[in-house]
C-alpha cells in the first residue's frame, strides 16, 4: 500500500478510534479532497521551483496566457487582480519580480495609451506553455485507471459541489 494511502488509512482508524462523534459525521470524500488538492498544489509549486518562480506566478501566467487565444497575450492589472484575488499591492510585488525576470512586460494598451497592460514576453510564454504540459501529464497520471465516463462522472459531481461552495 503506497505511504499516502496508509497515512489516509491512519487518519480515518484515529478518527474512528479517539473521536468517534467526530468520525460518525466526517464524510470520507472530504479529507479525499483536501488531499488531492494539497498533492497538485504541491506539484505546482515543484514545476514552479524548477523554473525559479513560486505557485502563484503560475496561476498568473495561466490567466494571462488564457486571456486570447493569438498573441500579444495580455490583460489589464486590474482584470490580473480580478481573476487572482490578489489586493493591489500583492499583485504589483509579483509583476515587478516577474518583469526583472523578463517573464512579463509592461506595454501601453492600444486603445487606451494610459491603460499599461501586463504582456507575457516570449520567456513567459514558454514557461507557461511548458508547465502547464507537465501538469497535464500528471494530471493524466492521477486519472490513470479511470474511463472516459468516470472521468465525466467525476467532473459533474465536483462542479455540483464546486456550484454549492459558491452558492
Amino acid at each position: 500500500m503506497p505511504h499516502s494511502q496508509l497515512k489516509f488509512e491512519s487518519f480515518i482508524y484515529l478518527m474512528k478510534k479517539n473521536w468517534p462523534d467526530a468520525y460518525k459525521g466526517l464524510f470520507l470524500l472530504f479529507p479525499r479532497i483536501e488531499r488531492i488538492a494539497s498533492d497538485i498544489n504541491n506539484k505546482i509549486d515543484n514545476i514552479m521551483k524548477a523554473q525559479d518562480l513560486l505557485a502563484s506566478d503560475f496561476h498568473l501566467l495561466t490567466a494571462i496566457r488564457r486571456s486570447n487565444s493569438v498573441p500579444p497575450f495580455e490583460l489589464k492589472p486590474s482584470e490580473l487582480c480580478n481573476y487572482m484575488l490578489f489586493s493591489w499591492g500583492g499583485l504589483s510585488k509579483v509583476m515587478k519580480r516577474l518583469e526583472a525576470k523578463e517573464i512579463i512586460t509592461r506595454v501601453s494598451s492600444e486603445e487606451d495609451k494610459r491603460i499599461s497592460m501586463i504582456r507575457l514576453t516570449e520567456k513567459g510564454r514558454s514557461i507557461v506553455d511548458t508547465s502547464v504540459l507537465e501538469l497535464q501529464t500528471i494530471q493524466a497520471q492521477l486519472l490513470d485507471g479511470f474511463t472516459n465516463e468516470e472521468i465525466t462522472l467525476l467532473d459533474k459531481l465536483l462542479a455540483k459541489l464546486v456550484n454549492n461552495i459558491e452558492s
